[in-house]
């Protein structure tokens, strides 16, 4: 028996949602009804309200008001099997369930992907075999005969370098995936390795605690000092030319580890409310041809969060238009990553790959990553609003370098 089928799946993008906090970003309204594209990978039919949408023509839109629940549900032809559900613009695999929920709050690409390893299984042993990223994106699927080892060697392995975390294999060996049935998922395994130090500042007393990479870290500041009441909590970095930001409006404010951090507690600034948001830092990883994206945000009891997340570029015009980069899904040169929970504060964090140098008359460099974090939100009036953080770039253009020293470019 020969392999069934292989996908193997590029990306350029992979999304590790982490957990939240951030500078005002200016609001706009956003539309009222929002596309949605489901395309399909093998047959079957997706069934949305009272309509019922099959695999011909290979895709199909239709419009949800933003806010409003839209559930999509499959189901199998003849001869298939339901595997999952896709993010299409970022690969991240969001649900292995036929039936799956979202809160429509910008335009969404999804696909629903069938199998037929089922129907192939009757002639022979046979099973589908799924590689994930840490954050759920997926890698490669295969459906392949059950018991041959040389199948499961071929794995991409690019992409898979997450900022502060050292790759440790997968958490199944070929030879154990080649002897399991049914569908396979292979996920990667991790060693936290690296430890950041979180400063806090409180009037005149300065704390400092170390923390692990993605862990949990709480600071907590008295809600009244000298008589004040406590405004928010400043997000001060060491590079000047980043500006200070609010980094939460909550004295008591809990976030996941990504980098080292200076927070400072304001007082006597008046009654705080709205939404904080900000792009905390970039961390370039040369030998793993990656480059992490931090964001934070901090929201406030008097808005309910529809959707957050990060939009990218790299392109210079848009990436220097405030105007231009925002969520466009006209414009294929903007990536939108989304966030899966609806937390009020936390950190989250984009893990771009295959992040290589390039060549042009120039010499090599690195390409600039633009990118801006996103809050859409309703206040208590019903209004919904976009908030965007200030755009941020990360920049390691200028470290060109010769080809030949590529390993230690600097």
């Amino acid at each position: 028996m020969t392999v069934a089928r292989t996908k193997l799946v590029g990306f350029c993008a992979a999304f590790l949602l982490l957990l939240f906090v951030f500078a005002f970003g200016a609001f706009a309204a956003s539309d009222d009804e929002v596309n949605i594209t489901i395309s399909f990978l093998g047959s079957g039919v997706v069934t949305v309200g009272d309509t019922e949408y099959d695999d011909f023509g290979g895709r199909f839109t239709f419009t949800a008001e933003v806010g409003e629940t839209v559930t999509m549900t499959a189901a199998a032809s003849e001869e298939f099997e339901f595997l999952f559900w896709l993010n299409s613009e970022t690969n991240r695999v969001v649900s292995w369930n036929e039936s799956y929920s979202f809160t429509a709050a910008t335009y969404a690409n999804y696909q629903v992907v069938f199998d037929t390893s089922e129907s192939v299984a009757a002639e022979d042993d046979v099973h589908t075999v799924i590689y994930l990223s840490a954050g759920e994106n997926l890698r490669s699927f295969q459906t392949v005969t059950r018991g041959t080892v040389a199948y499961y060697n071929n794995v991409p392995q690019n992409g898979l370098i997450v900022s502060g975390r050292t790759f440790m294999g997968w958490d199944h060996t070929p030879e154990q995936v080649a002897q399991k049935s049914g569908r396979v998922i292979v996920r990667p395994r991790y060693a936290d390795d690296v430890y950041y130090t979180i400063t806090t500042v409180v009037g005149d007393t300065v704390a400092e605690q170390s923390a692990l990479y993605r862990a949990e870290v709480k600071i907590v500041a008295p809600s009244t000092l000298n008589g004040q009441d406590f405004s928010y909590w400043l997000a001060v970095s060491d590079d000047p030319n980043i500006p200070d930001q609010i980094a939460s409006y909550y004295a008591s404010y809990s976030f996941i580890c990504t980098m080292d951090a200076r927070f400072v507690a304001v007082y006597g600034q008046g009654k705080m409310s709205g939404i904080a948001l900000r792009i905390s830092g970039d961390v370039p990883n040369y030998s793993g041809y990656t480059i992490t994206l931090h964001a934070e945000h901090s929201v406030t009891s008097d808005y309910t969060i529809i959707q957050h997340g990060m939009i990218v570029t790299e392109d210079v015009t848009i990436g220097n238009r405030p105007d231009l980069f925002v969520i466009n899904a006209s414009e294929p040169k903007i990536r939108k990553g989304t966030a899966n929970n609806t937390q009020r504060a936390g950190t989250y964090s984009i893990n771009i790959s295959n992040w290589y140098a390039v060549d042009d008359t120039n010499g090599y460099y690195y390409p600039k990553k633009f990118a801006r974090a996103y809050v859409i939100a309703r206040d208590k009036n019903g209004v919904t609003q976009t908030v965007y953080s200030k755009i941020h770039c990360a920049d390691y253009s200028s470290h060109a370098f010769d080809y030949d020293n590529f390993d230690d470019p600097f």
